[in-house]
């Protein structure tokens, strides 16, 4: 990163980076295409703050690591946890796989979805397992802190 004498550049972009996760953040709560109508002094401000395609894409993934990241220290300094979960198809006839985790967060009981994954080998019950597994392990969950299990018979 170059910089001026005074340190201008450095400043400049930094301050329109937080702006531009914000703006992705929104879009994804949306999960729609994204248009954005402004007047001419919004429009000024806009022009330094990037919001192409790719950029948001990147944010999005950034904010989606994140919390991920945020949810998965949580189930490791909880006591315990359990995992549930369902597998369908989407539109498109892809096996899907969401895994929800209950764990004690500050007293109380918190609820979040862990992850969701294609499930490209098939849907037995050992392709659903072998998937959980892999994310404990990759994530380095404890298993002894595992107390339930919870699906839809698979």
């Amino acid at each position: 990163m170059r910089l001026d004498k005074s340190g201008r550049y450095h400043t400049g972009v930094s301050q329109h980076v937080k702006p531009s996760f914000e703006i992705a953040f929104m879009i994804a709560k949306q999960n729609k295409p994204h248009t954005i109508i402004l007047g001419e002094d919004a429009e000024q401000k806009m022009k330094s703050i990037s919001l192409s395609n790719h950029t948001v894409k990147r944010r999005i993934d950034d904010i989606a690591a994140d919390i991920k990241s945020q949810i998965i220290n949580k189930v490791k300094l909880s006591q315990f946890f359990a995992i549930s979960s369902d597998e369908s198809n989407d539109i498109v006839n892809c096996a899907q796989l969401i895994v929800y985790v209950r764990y004690i967060g500050r007293y109380i009981i918190q609820e979040e979805i862990l992850y969701s994954q294609s499930l490209t080998s098939g849907t037995t019950s050992e392709d659903i397992f072998n998937s959980k597994s892999s994310f404990i392990e990759e994530n380095d969950l404890d298993w002894k802190k595992l107390i339930g299990l919870c699906t839809d018979g698979a």
